[in-house]
Parts: C-alpha cells; structure tokens; sequence
C-alpha cells in the first residue's frame, strides 16, 4: 500500500495523520525529532503540563448545510469559520473541553472584562469619544478590512485611528500593541490586526457601547481542555499513531525532497529513501524553502517574547483570574494564564504562565534578573503577599526568540511569494501552516488543513 508521506511536525500534519490511519491507509511522519504537535502540543515541565502561553479553543457553529471540506481555502481570511461544526465535532471526539470565564484586561489600574479578544465593551459605557464617524461604504471603514484594496497597506494605527478614535486608541489598544510586538500599530497591516491579539470595532459599535445600549455584538466565548490542559488534544491524537501498525514516524534529518515522474522522493540522512505520490509539508518556510531549493525569504520583522512558567498557591492568591491581558505599561507582562482557574479546578497549586515583553522587562526592571522582575509582577498580579516568597514557585523562564512574526507589508506579500514558488515546484503536494501564507496557522486552521489532507489522500 503506498504510504502518505508527511514532512514535519505541525498540527495539521499531526491531524492528517490520524485521520488517514482511521481509514485504513498508511503513512510516514517525518518530523526531524521536532515535537509533534508544535506550538500546541505544549510543555512538560518537573511532570507537569503547561500550554505554551494563552492556548484556547474557538467555537464557530455555521447555519445550513455543512460545505464541501474541499472547497476550504487558506488564502480566504477566516474561511475555517465556514467549518466551524466540523472541527468542533472533531476536537469533541478527542478531548473533553469545558468553557472558560470571560477574560480580564487590567487597564488604568482596572480590571474589566476583556474587550481585546473577548468582545466585552463595558469599560467604553461613558467614556468620551473622538472617532471619526465612518460609513459602511467607505472603504476605510472596519467592515471592509477582508476585501477592501485599502486595506493591502492600511496600518493598523491609520485603522484604528479612524474607527476608534485616536484617544481611545492609545488609551486602550496602542500599550499592548507596543508590548506584543514591540512596535507601534503602524508599523503593521490593519487586516492582520488579530496577529497581535487587538481588535478593529465599527465605530457606530463604539457609540454605541459608549452610550451604554446593546451592540448586537455577542461576547466571544473560549474553551480549554477539562484537565486545563489544551496540549491534552495533541497528545491524544499523538497515542492514535503511536499504537497503529500503518505508522512509521522517523527522526532523522531530511536531506531533500524532489519530485520524481508525479510523486516525490525524500531523502534522509540516515540514507532511507521515500516515495510516495501523497506528500504533505508542515516545516517552518526557512526549511521548506531550503528543501525544496527556492529563493531564500526575505527577513521579515519578528517579535520576542519571554514565558515564565510558575506554580503559585490558591490560598495566597488575592486575585485570580483564568486569563488576563495586562494593557498597563507598569507591567512588562502582556498577558497571564491561569490554566487551572480556566478549566474551573482549584488544586492546591496553580499553573500560570506569563507572557513578557523582553524590551518593556529591560525599560521598566532595569538592574534586575529576568526571572526575578516576573517572579515580581506574579506575586502583583494575583495579589500575593510580598513576604510570602515560597508561594511562587518558578519552574522554568526563557525567551523564544523572533517567535511573533510582525505582518508588515513586505513580510506578508513574502509569505505569499514563497507560497506561489512552492505551489509551482511541488504543484501536487499539499502545504500547511505559514507555508500557506500569513495568518493560516491557528488551532483552527490547522486542524481543518489536516482534515482537507486525508480527504484529498484517501
């Protein structure tokens, strides 16, 4: 039986895989030894499991008639929300997933319900406006941001400005920005806005929401893992293969891949060969392009960023909260998860994970460890009390280096160029992830790309 080849660890390929072995076929899982799964599959640290920052599902039910999961189309913004009742009944089968509290967002020393990504606009009731007023048609406005032309070199400062107001803007949205990308709004593209985890509002919904009346806008809602856990999704689909006998996974280095009559041939390190007319591909675009022997990328902006991982005692923490975005500049923290609070549990430790601006940790500690000025913003974030130094416990802190790549002009048309070249020179092979282009590589996304996969090779 000819084996399906998948070259890479993401979660596309991850899903590919297991859908394929669950209808019979076979397949090979080359992953370089990289961690199957990738970013999703999490971290175990002193035997205990944490997600890589801010990890949680979304939900997104269609109405009607389910559509052809081979009409899918990466190069449409949010075109997996088509699917929504797909991957949703997907993950259900896989892991059991409880909903989450609303986010917070600490700003101007408040804590409100989160209006960053959870949709929640209590804290714009009778604050005073400065937005331009916009009309749907015009092609400025925030409805047009997927299909407008202007929107191909709109910033998100020019964006926003228009839409929200210059005053609300930098009051609410531009600390964070700043702390996320370590840019301002300007120097990003307005339509990939949610790269950084900060929203475009129509403006007649700020009014509104100003004058304290409904919006019509519903609160968006998240999910995570029961054992607070979402990396417990990986791992589950990782135990389909591992006990299949239609599995072969290999660890060794890839030395080329090339294309032989209408199939492809790997060749490996340790001097295996394969060949297979099914290839699928989840590398990161550096080392597709140096496999498959295109044009080196250009180098686009990226941001850093710090991850603290800690246990902190449930019975010294004055504030606790699931997931908070942290808008404030006396914090070089952007965001804290709570992973337990999220799921609803209260053990006698909980796990959290901070997410840190390396630039904001250098401007507002200077002189400190990194490690300890995190250590520090825990301890004031959940309100523990400064004297009770062994009730955070920090088991790891580190940074991943370039890990946010900043959509500018330049390095989104680049994902798009080497998403072009890799389609001409591999044209029956099937991409995922980034190689697809600039924001196609979310949970979502990259669980349908993989369902596409094993319909398209079975």
């Amino acid at each position: 039986m000819n084996s399906s080849i998948l070259v890479g660890n993401n979660l596309a390929l991850l899903v590919a895989a297991a859908e394929l072995v669950n209808k019979g076929r076979r397949v090979t899982l080359l992953t370089e030894g990289k961690k199957v799964g990738g970013h999703f599959a999490g971290v175990e640290i002193e035997g205990i499991d944490f997600d890589i920052g801010m990890v949680l599902f979304e939900r997104c039910f269609s109405n009607g008639r389910a559509p052809d999961l081979l009409g899918y189309d990466a190069s449409k913004r949010y075109d997996w929300t088509r699917f929504g009742d797909l991957i949703s009944s997907w993950v259900d089968a896989k892991v059991e997933l409880v909903q989450t509290a609303t986010p917070e967002s600490l700003v101007c020393g408040r804590r409100v319900p989160d209006y960053l990504i959870a949709n929640r606009l209590d804290c714009f009731s009778g604050q005073t406006s400065s937005f331009n007023t916009l009309s749907i048609p015009d092609a400025l406005h925030a409805s047009n941001k997927n299909m407008s032309g202007v929107f191909d070199r709109l910033s998100y400062a020019e964006a926003a400005n228009f839409n929200h107001g210059s005053s609300w803007h930098q009051k609410f949205i531009e600390p964070f920005v700043n702390k996320v990308f370590g840019v301002t709004s300007a120097d990003f593209l307005a339509r990939f806005h949610r790269a950084a985890w900060v929203p475009l509002y129509y403006p007649e919904t700020l009014e509104l929401a100003r004058q304290d009346k409904p919006t019509g806008l519903s609160e968006y809602r998240f999910w995570t893992s029961s054992v607070g856990f979402l990396g417990e999704l990986v791992r589950n689909v990782y135990k389909i293969l591992l006990a299949s006998d239609n599995v072969e996974i290999s660890k060794s280095d890839i030395m080329s891949i090339s294309g032989i009559g209408r199939g492809f041939e790997v060749q490996m390190s340790d001097e295996r060969t394969y060949r297979s007319d099914c290839l699928a591909v989840g590398l990161g675009s550096d080392r597709a392009i140096q496999l498959f022997g295109i044009p080196a990328a250009f180098d686009g902006a990226a941001a850093s960023v710090i991850l603290l991982f800690a246990l902190v005692r449930a019975d010294r923490m004055r504030a606790s909260h699931g997931c908070t975005m942290v808008v404030d500049r006396a914090y070089s923290a952007y965001r804290v998860t709570d992973q337990d609070a999220l799921a609803g549990l209260n053990p006698e430790w909980h796990r959290i994970v901070l997410e840190a601006s390396p630039h904001d940790v250098r401007r507002i500690h200077p002189g400190k460890s990194v490690e300890t000025a995190l250590r520090g913003e825990v301890i004031s974030l959940f309100e523990v009390p400064s004297h009770e130094t062994e009730s955070v416990r920090v088991l790891r802190c580190f940074t991943a280096h370039n890990a946010l790549p900043i959509p500018t002009v330049n390095h989104v048309a680049e994902g798009a160029r080497v998403a072009e070249e890799l389609a001409v020179v591999a044209p029956s092979a099937r991409f995922t992830g980034s190689l697809l282009g600039y924001g196609v590589a979310s949970l979502n996304d990259q669980i349908l790309q993989g369902l596409k996969i094993s319909e398209e090779f079975s």
